[in-house]
């Protein structure tokens, strides 16, 4: 047994601190608190001008908003993350409108508290990498069976990185078709009728109906665009605020591989239900539910493109050749090949295509690279 315990591995830092002190977690919490409330409330009184450049500059400072909230967790502490997005919430009620307040909040503050809280060790113990060997040895036909529904047999951290991006965008696609019904159950304007309510069908001749009938489908998704712009937005916040923080501590660590995280068997077969479902309905009921779908699937979006991002890795990129790719490829983002992105990413864990691509590739990229 205790050889047992020597031969398990050593349990790496925490990305979130864990061992600050209550003082400077207070003290933390503050500062970029603060600094986040003067933030967005710059963007919020800079919003109201009428000059274009006054207003792009707007936009730039509420979007800034994840940065100060990611510094105080990755920086100080989880403590000092939420004593920082409490003074958010506090300025969002008392300085910015309700849409404003939404997405600041709403939108921003609580992913990002979801992610520090999956990535502080207080919370959510680090475990040992999975051991295929011992899943099929020890385990019945069935057992094993039932966790692979849950359970991808990965690394803990690539698991941590799926479980936030299964949660922020079932947090995103249940928000929507709340604040849809909250709006039609209140009797105020909906987000689907301030979309297409002021076209008219009957009133229009053939060919704008025939151009209507492309461009809807479109439309449809501006939510769903929206929530996958801001899920975007935060990861690449992270990215900017580990690189900031591991520059500033000439270390190599903290690190957190979003892209790679694993998404679970039962989250693949909860979006396909959906999608039967949504495209058996209209109206209303249509709008929420392919909007919630389109949500569900961003990050099989995200977890494809660092599929792609491995693949690369293997045949050993330079910088200036990758950032070339990634431009093609957002550039030529269509329907089909988003749809190959979404489905690799959604395979990667559970038909395991990354070690696959390792065994298949790796060994000939290291001797050709020798």
């Amino acid at each position: 047994m205790a050889q047992n315990q020597t031969n398990q591995p050593p349990e790496p830092t925490s990305p979130v601190p864990t061992d600050t002190s209550l003082k400077m977690s207070i003290l933390g919490g503050l500062i970029w608190g603060v600094l986040n409330v003067l933030v967005v409330v710059a963007g919020q009184l800079l919003g109201a001008s009428t000059s274009v450049v006054v207003t792009v500059i707007s936009l730039i400072s509420l979007y800034l908003a994840p940065l100060p909230l990611l510094f105080a967790g990755f920086a100080f502490s989880f403590d000092a993350a939420l004593i920082a997005s409490i003074l958010v919430l506090i300025a969002s009620i008392a300085f910015l409108d309700g849409q404003t307040a939404i997405v600041i909040f709403g939108g921003l503050c609580v992913p990002i508290m979801l992610l520090l809280i999956m990535h502080d060790y207080r919370f959510w113990r680090w475990r040992p990498d999975p051991r295929p060997h011992i899943a099929n040895t020890e385990k019945s036909g069935v057992l094993a069976k039932i966790e692979w529904l849950y359970r991808p047999n990965v690394s803990h951290d690539r698991f941590r990185s799926g479980t936030w991006l299964t949660a922020t965008a079932l947090y995103f696609g249940v928000m929507l078709a709340i604040i849809e019904l909250l709006l039609g159950g209140l009797g105020f304007e909906t987000i689907h009728h301030s979309i297409f309510g002021s076209f008219n069908i009957e009133e229009m001749t053939p060919k704008e109906v025939q151009g209507a009938q492309l461009i809807f489908p479109i439309i449809e998704l501006v939510p769903a665009g929206l929530a996958g712009f801001t899920i975007l937005w935060i990861i690449l916040s992270i990215k900017m605020c580990l690189l900031l923080i591991r520059f500033k501590r000439g270390s190599d660590q903290p690190r957190l591989a979003i892209a790679a995280g694993a998404l679970p068997v039962w989250y693949i077969l909860i979006i396909f239900c959906l999608s039967v479902v949504a495209s058996q309905l209209a109206g209303q009921e249509r709008f929420i539910l392919g909007n919630m779908v389109v949500i569900l699937a961003i990050p099989g979006l995200v977890v494809g493109l660092g599929v792609v991002h491995h693949l690369a890795g293997l045949f050993r990129f330079p910088f200036i050749a990758l950032t070339v790719l990634y431009l093609v490829i957002m550039a030529g983002l269509q329907y089909w090949s988003l749809t190959v992105l979404t489905v690799m990413g959604f395979l990667d864990a559970s038909l395991q295509i990354r070690e696959w691509l390792s065994a298949k590739l790796g060994r000939r990229m290291e001797k050709k690279y020798a």
